[in-house]
């Protein structure tokens, strides 16, 4: 799924705002006791590597054989080990890996060198 047809939140607030008078407990557990998480976005592009190893770019897999991406190197991606933390995490959560068809971790490929100050 591309990020552009990813739905976002803030999109969805001005529904939530009218239902406040009958939701504001519920609205306050979710604003207030709900751990979230969130990170920077740099100007990269997005890369994924599943268990087997398979690499994918933003709209397309990447060969196996392919050294770099967008000009740039694919090293650090290959030393990621996706079923290992497909394992750790199931191990973590209690959950059989087997229950897990598709296990992808993505990150950003800092493909923009120079331009910024990262």
């Amino acid at each position: 799924m591309k990020w552009a047809s990813i739905p976002l939140l803030i999109n969805n607030l001005k529904d939530v705002v009218k239902r406040i008078d009958t939701m504001g407990p519920v609205m306050n557990d979710v604003l207030f006791n709900t751990t979230y998480a969130a990170s920077h976005k740099y100007d990269g592009t997005n890369v994924g590597k599943d268990e087997s190893g398979l690499r994918y770019g933003r709209n397309q897999t990447i060969p196996t054989q392919t050294k770099s991406y967008q000009k740039t190197s694919l090293e650090g991606v290959e030393k990621l080990d996706a079923a290992a933390i497909k394992a750790d995490i199931c191990k973590t959560c209690g959950i059989g890996e087997d229950s897990i068809e598709c296990f992808n971790v993505y990150g950003e490929l800092m493909c923009n060198k120079g331009l910024y100050s990262y």
